[in-house]
């Protein structure tokens, strides 16, 4: 799913651009809630929340799961099946109308999130040098959010903004890291691309 962008020289070295698809889906998901929360703020109430993060979580594990099972095998991301039932179990919750009050709602995106942060950071220990990387700081960010919306207390315009900000910081990051410059030597122009 990663298609060649294009070859620049400079002087004895050639970079080389790839565009990996699958992170650039999560990212326009990601960025789309992050848009809509935004933008939204007189929408701000515990209904509006749990209606917003459960249909992220219900697209969130489709997008995952088809993302994985489209993937060639040495491309998978391990985890993944894992990550796309944590997003279904917590979506299905949060539109089945359980989610009444704010405290809850934080226990529901907090717990996705932590147990998202590890999950994708015991994959990354599995992932190549450059993804692991990438995915060792989306770990990073998902714990953060579920230390704000576990541990800080709030209304469901603080929770939803938390998740808001998560949506849009994660989805910057892996719309960068979607793009992979990989610089080789130019004696490598010979071998085949």
């Amino acid at each position: 799913m990663d298609t060649d962008m294009g070859v620049a020289e400079f002087g004895t070295e050639r970079t080389a651009t790839t565009v990996d698809g699958p992170g650039l889906i999560r990212a326009g998901i990601l960025l789309v809630f992050g848009i809509l929360i935004t933008f939204t703020p007189q929408l701000h109430t515990i209904g509006f929340a749990a209606v917003v993060f459960g249909v992220f979580g219900v697209l969130w594990a489709v997008a995952i799961l088809a993302l994985w099972a489209l993937s060639p095998a040495e491309r998978r991301l391990p985890g993944s099946r894992l990550l796309a039932l944590l997003g279904a179990v917590v979506g299905v919750l949060a539109l089945s109308g359980a989610v009444t009050q704010v405290q809850l709602l934080s226990l529901v995106i907090g717990i996705w999130a932590v147990l998202s942060a590890v999950t994708i950071f015991f994959a990354s220990r599995t992932a190549a040098a450059s993804r692991g990387r990438d995915a060792t700081l989306q770990a990073a960010m998902l714990a953060l959010l579920g230390v704000l919306t576990l541990f800080v207390p709030g209304d469901a315009i603080g929770v939803i903004g938390f998740f808001g900000g998560y949506c849009m910081l994660a989805g910057v990051f892996l719309a960068i890291a979607s793009f992979d410059r990989a610089t080789q030597p130019t004696s490598s122009r010979g071998s085949s691309s």
